[in-house]
């Protein structure tokens, strides 16, 4: 990104912040700058560090999610009480009839479980498999109960010592989506089939820049058969851009993953298969690192 449009980005931003400097007299008793701190109230964020894969097998009670989180407020973790994990269950093939469960506690970690990382901020670790996914919400172990295309959802409460609580429903897109705090509190765990090719032939991306100065960065990794392939919108092409792959035939795994860029909030993008279907259309800010096709769809 050139000075011009990392300027451009930030104008909005900077523009009131000046204009309130401007009206605010130096002698003032009640400084810009004072006022400001004393109104921010100032939180915690469980970055995601590893988060690997992002999906269960519906065939396979073993396959297994795993994390790891490092807390950090104010203080460098001294807030810290304990962090609550609780799971939830989403329906997404009613033609199977309907599935319903109720929102669960799924584990708790005091501070005393989190160790230090390598950045001197507490981390902890924390593995969960499809078995204790649907044990946990007394789901059966049956395709005509749970099966691809149903999502569990795990959403992270973060207890502070000073009696506050933190959610997913406090934080800011920054703090939730951005690539540095990466700290949602929420994670959708998608139920997949096995990795496959699908139908052999060309495949379509489209991709879209909200802002029109490129991905800053962003790409999306297309592997068949191990070997790996990137596309993007160069800061040239502007605002979109759309490519094309070939999926061999006798081609036997094709993945799809996003990496993240600079501005994650102004990226979208749309694969479509040979026989004419959208296999994925995500974004803005499209889940990082993980694996974005259904393999229980139809392509």
């Amino acid at each position: 990104m050139n000075v011009k449009q990392k300027f451009m980005k930030q104008f909005k931003f900077y523009i009131p912040v000046v204009l309130a400097a401007l009206f605010v007299s130096c002698s003032s008793d009640d400084k810009l700058v004072d006022k400001v701190d004393a109104d921010v109230q100032r939180g915690a964020v469980l970055r995601t560090i590893t988060f690997d894969p992002n999906s269960f097998f519906f065939d396979n009670t073993d396959s297994e999610v795993n994390y790891t989180w490092e807390y950090q407020d104010i203080t460098d973790g001294d807030l810290l009480s304990s962090v609550d994990v609780t799971i939830g269950f989403i329906d997404g093939t009613p033609a199977n009839g309907t599935t319903t469960a109720t929102e669960t506690a799924l584990a708790s970690f005091p501070a005393s479980q989190f160790s230090l990382g390598e950045y001197g901020l507490p981390r902890v670790d924390y593995s969960l498999t499809y078995g204790e996914a649907l044990a946990a919400l007394g789901l059966a172990f049956d395709p005509a109960v749970v099966t691809g295309s149903d999502q569990f959802v795990m959403n992270i409460t973060l207890n502070l010592t000073d009696g506050r609580t933190i959610t997913a429903a406090d934080l800011s897109g920054t703090v939730s989506g951005g690539s540095f705090f990466s700290s949602p509190l929420t994670y959708r765990i998608p139920i997949v089939c096995p990795p496959r090719a699908g139908a052999p032939g060309t495949w379509t991306i489209d991709m879209q820049d909200s802002y029109g100065d490129g991905w800053n960065g962003a790409s999306v990794t297309v592997t068949i058969d191990g070997v790996g392939t990137d596309y993007l919108i160069t800061g040239a092409q502007g605002d979109a851009n759309t490519e094309t792959f070939d999926v061999p035939a006798g081609a036997s795994t094709l993945s799809i993953i996003y990496n993240s860029g600079d501005w994650d909030s102004e990226v979208t993008f749309q694969v479509t298969a040979p026989n004419g279907n959208t296999i994925i259309d995500v974004g803005p800010s499209p889940a990082v690192g993980a694996e974005l096709i259904d393999y229980c769809a139809d392509f």
